[in-house]
């Protein structure tokens, strides 16, 4: 899979080699110029006029958009890919930062009208896709809309299909979306396929929901909660986790009116460390970004804190999605933890 520099390699043949690949419609880009056409006519008639690029790459769909009076802000991690795009839309914002670590830090208050990504999601694995779309739908204003255009497949079986056609063309590196799975995943997830190896998903908005501070102990939703994710360890003792709340520094919730969505709790000082005891959303709103609404919330306060910490299970999926806030594994600080349980 090609880095930053192998981009910046290829970045003046790009348009070219793309080309060529869709009008012989062979894979990767077969349909390559119907999926940006797919794109550009939604966003046109969609609302509002703040659009975010994500991995813009030479600038190909976001100069018309920017043409037609669109107001662009861009990310792509290529210095020449910026370089060539600039050129074509000087007034455009346009970013250097690798979103395989989520969002840049500039842009965490800022919502958008439509957000597109090209030919570029098939760079993270499944798990990291999931919450970095997670991490778009709270960035999409109320009637707002996610595209993204790329290698891509209906079902599995397509995929493979697709895979032994291709032969030794086919790239083992880069993980191609399956919309089936992906809509188990992410709510509000629409695919329609454009060619034999490419599509678009449209994806709308997580619902709306305010996060605040959670003062008064409500123990049968919090029994509740925790009994949802099978966290027994907690409701086998609910005194103790009462005596928990009631000590900690601080929770959030997350709700949607007066539903209780999910809670975040913290332990520490405040000043010097803030320790992220348990992050719990109810499963029927899990993979809609209240998670990281939450975790963003904290991160947002105690933003002056040095030591954010936490602990949590050792998958791919939690792994992913704590890497996508911004969290590192203590063993790539040089650290390790300890725990006496």
């Amino acid at each position: 899979m090609l880095d930053h520099k192998g981009f910046d390699l290829w970045a003046d043949g790009y348009d070219r080699s793309v080309g060529l690949s869709d009008e012989e419609n062979t894979y990767p880009f077969a349909g390559y110029k119907k999926v940006l056409a797919t794109i550009y006519d939604a966003v046109r008639t969609g609302q509002g006029e703040r659009v975010l690029d994500i991995g813009f790459g030479t600038g190909v769909l976001a100069r018309r958009l920017y043409a037609d009076g669109y107001d662009i802000t861009g990310i792509d991690f290529s210095d020449r890919m910026i370089e060539i795009a600039q050129e074509k839309m000087p007034g455009a914002r346009l970013i250097r930062h690798n979103f395989a670590a989520g969002l840049p830090a500039q842009l965490k208050d800022e919502k958008f009208d439509a957000i597109i990504c090209t030919y570029a999601l098939h760079h993270l694995d499944d798990a990291a896709k999931i919450s970095f779309l997670e991490e778009l739908q709270t960035h999409v204003n109320p009637k707002g809309r996610i595209y993204i255009g790329d290698v891509a497949f209906a079902t599995r079986q397509k995929l493979e299909d697709c895979r032994v056609k291709s032969g030794d063309e086919w790239d083992d590196e880069e993980v191609y979306v399956v919309a089936e799975e992906m809509a188990k995943e992410v709510k509000g997830v629409h695919f329609e396929p454009i060619s034999h190896c490419a599509g678009v998903l449209t994806i709308s908005r997580v619902n709306e929901m305010e996060i605040r501070e959670y003062k008064t102990y409500n123990e049968p939703e919090i029994l509740r909660l925790y009994s949802s994710v099978g966290w027994t360890a907690y409701t086998d003792h609910p005194d103790t986790l009462r005596k928990g709340f009631e000590n900690s520094m601080l929770t959030l919730a997350a709700y949607e009116g007066d539903q209780l969505l999910g809670i975040i709790r913290c332990v520490g000082d405040g000043h010097t460390i803030v320790f992220i005891q348990d992050v719990l959303v109810f499963p029927e709103h899990q993979r809609k970004g209240v998670g990281s609404a939450l975790l963003q919330a904290v991160l947002d306060r105690y933003s002056h804190v040095r030591q954010i910490e936490l602990a949590t299970d050792h998958t791919p999926k939690t792994i992913a999605f704590y890497k996508s806030m911004g969290f590192r594994e203590m063993s790539e600080i040089g650290c390790c933890g300890f725990m006496k349980a």
